[in-house]
């Protein structure tokens, strides 16, 4: 069913494309069981499908329990966890099965248990530009806004994916089309930071001059950093300390063989360049034989991108530990895709998991009428089963174990993807069903084991019913307030949900100061962009805005601090102010449906800690002030 109402049926060839990548994978494999606490109806069904079956419950080698009753095998203080079970039936082989047993809900922190609201500024950390960071924002500068938010009351600071990005392309700036989840975009490290190189040093190998267009050169910076990162290498070989050496080793031990691969791929994406599936054998599928032959004979450059991660996920981790030592409530709120590069290491690393030669997107709705073609790849619903739900349970885990809150971008993704053909426009797409139910009890399982919140981006052609399967696992709603309209204009404060994160606008939109004067539909018309609104209806919706945020005083200009009160207003619990619309920026971060037509992710902020720390006083203040 389209945006229209009218329905659409996927044409055989594709329908035949699909059903062959959902069959393709290991065959023999068995699919895992995700038991929710106090259920064990899921594992009672499978021991019903043997003749007197006898169950054993393990915990790697160790046998936890036994006998043929599966609630009894599964006790309310059986913790959280993978495990085990053998169906053993008489004069056969026992059956083993992978089992995942998670909570009923995700985690919820304190400060909403408590009927508290928090509120986190969020930024597109990339573009804080200054003259210490080389023009792309870093990890010092995100520590700097960690600070001034717990000076000011706030609960955290909300950022883009930190994903890693492509590897060989850095001037393909989207943080939602990773290489990888699991690993971090190093151009955020502060090399000034790093240790072995002295400030002479990082001044002469700074940029030139920065672009007169107010846009981030990003082949600039990232030729920049990676001569201060192999200098920093260098420098540790021939005189890292007993304890820097320690500190390296205890990280690539932490993160185990998925790091050498990584660092592999690295290399190899370098050596060999364009996409892994055009790389010689044995590149496009190595084993761990491979992987290890390739670091022995590159030692120097697969070493030096483990090191490159390892200063990456340190400097990650100091802002984590501020956020923790300041008691903030929220600390980082960090942002995951909804999927990955298909060329990227992600796919690569674990082909299996996702789909081959088919890419996600959204089919035509109200924000865009052609629908779109995001060109990711998203998880394969049939290989997550096989493989215990391993690869989304790992990219979890990497993204929480920093956050105090995550936001699920396009949450809808799991429990129906739109996939489309190769080649195909999107308008010939179709949507795939994902195992909803396991998928949430999943992530409720690394919510609770990293104590962080998780809010679902359901914007856009939600399905009937997600919302309410969300509320039921204790994942948050996303409202945003441009979107939160009914038949006679924008919903009062008050129909807002608590558990939700309430914000203005997205990455996708624009700004406040943009859309109060309408410069998003000039850009649009310019760029030769179809805009469901006009001129008119848009001065209609400002005029409307302004008698909700002011009290009715329809004729008063609207200002943001009106709507910093109004979001206060609303029940939400957790409130997201962008940096761009504390200082009244009105340019767009991305335009959906563009790519060489404008400069995505490529618009600079001249920050600095004190016009940050003036801004948020203005914030503050009307906070108060509600």
């Amino acid at each position: 069913m389209d945006v229209d109402g009218v329905e659409r049926q996927a044409d055989e060839p594709t329908l035949r494309l699909l059903i062959k990548m959902l069959r393709s994978g290991k065959k023999d494999a068995e699919e895992a069981l995700v038991v929710r606490h106090g259920n064990a109806s899921g594992l009672a069904a499978v021991a019903r499908n043997q003749p007197h079956p006898s169950l054993t419950l393990r915990k790697r080698d160790h046998v936890l329990a036994s006998g043929d009753d599966p609630q009894s095998l599964l006790p309310d203080d059986l913790p959280y966890g993978s495990y085990r079970v053998d169906i053993g039936v008489a004069n056969r082989v026992p059956k083993g099965i992978d089992l995942l047993h998670t909570p009923s809900r995700a985690y919820q922190p304190p400060f909403a248990l408590q009927g508290r609201k928090s509120w986190v500024v969020s930024v597109q950390l990339y573009s804080l530009c200054n003259e210490r960071n080389f023009g792309h924002g870093d990890f010092t500068d995100l520590l700097q806004l960690v600070e001034l938010v717990a000076g000011a009351g706030g609960g955290g600071v909300g950022v883009n994916p930190l994903h890693a990005l492509n590897e060989a392309r850095p001037a393909d700036a989207s943080p939602y089309a990773p290489s990888s989840r699991r690993f971090l975009n190093w151009l955020y490290i502060d090399v000034a930071a790093l240790p072995h190189v002295s400030a002479s040093e990082i001044e002469a190998l700074r940029p030139g001059d920065k672009p007169g267009d107010g846009l981030i050169d990003y082949q600039a910076v990232a030729a920049a950093k990676e001569r201060a990162l192999r200098l920093a290498w260098h420098r540790f070989v021939e005189r890292g300390t007993e304890a820097e050496r320690a500190a390296f080793a205890a990280f690539r031990g932490e993160m185990g063989e998925v790091l050498r691969r990584y660092a592999a791929f690295c290399c190899l994406r370098r050596r060999e360049g364009g996409s892994w599936r055009h790389w010689p054998t044995p590149w496009t599928h190595p084993t761990s034989q491979d992987i290890a032959r390739l670091a022995s004979d590159n030692a120097e450059e697969v070493g030096f991108h483990e090191f490159v991660q390892f200063h990456a996920h340190r400097q990650l981790a100091r802002c984590r530990q501020l956020a923790d030592d300041r008691h903030l409530e929220i600390g980082l709120y960090l942002d995951i895709a909804v999927g990955v590069d298909p060329d990227g290491f992600d796919a690569w690393n674990e082909p299996d998991a996702f789909f081959d030669g088919l890419t996600i997107g959204a089919p035509p709705d109200a924000l865009n009428r052609s629908g779109q073609n995001w060109g990711l790849t998203s998880f394969n619903p049939r290989s997550l089963r096989r493989l215990a739900y391993a690869p989304f349970r790992a990219m979890l885990a990497a993204n929480m174990r920093y956050a105090g809150v995550v936001r699920l971008d396009h949450v809808m993704g799991l429990s129906r993807i739109y996939v489309i053909p190769p080649d195909a426009a999107p308008t010939k797409g179709v949507y795939v069903r994902l195992p909803l139910q396991d998928l949430l009890a999943v992530a409720s399982l690394e919510s609770q084991f990293h104590r962080c919140l998780i809010v679902g981006e359901d914007l856009g052609t939600v399905p009937d019913g997600l919302r309410d399967q969300l509320r039921a696992h204790g994942i948050w709603t996303y409202r945003v307030v441009m979107f939160e309209r009914g038949a006679t204009g924008f919903l009062p404060p008050e129909s807002y949900p608590e558990a939700a994160l309430a914000t203005f606008s997205t990455h996708d939109l624009p700004t406040f100061a943009g859309w109060v004067s309408g410069d998003d539909l000039k850009l649009a018309q310019t760029l030769g962009l179809k805009n469901p609104e006009s001129r008119e209806s848009r001065i209609a919706a400002v005029s409307d805005l302004t008698r909700l945020a002011t009290g009715g005083h329809a004729a008063a200009p609207l200002e943001f601090s009106d709507l910093a009160r109004f979001l206060c207003r609303t029940p939400s619990r957790l409130i997201s102010f962008a940096y761009e619309d504390l200082i009244g920026s009105s340019t767009q971060i991305n335009v959906p449906g563009t790519h060489l037509e404008y400069p995505n992710w490529r618009h600079r902020v001249e920050y600095d800690s004190h016009s940050a720390a003036l801004a948020l006083e203005r914030l503050v203040r009307t906070i108060e002030s509600c």
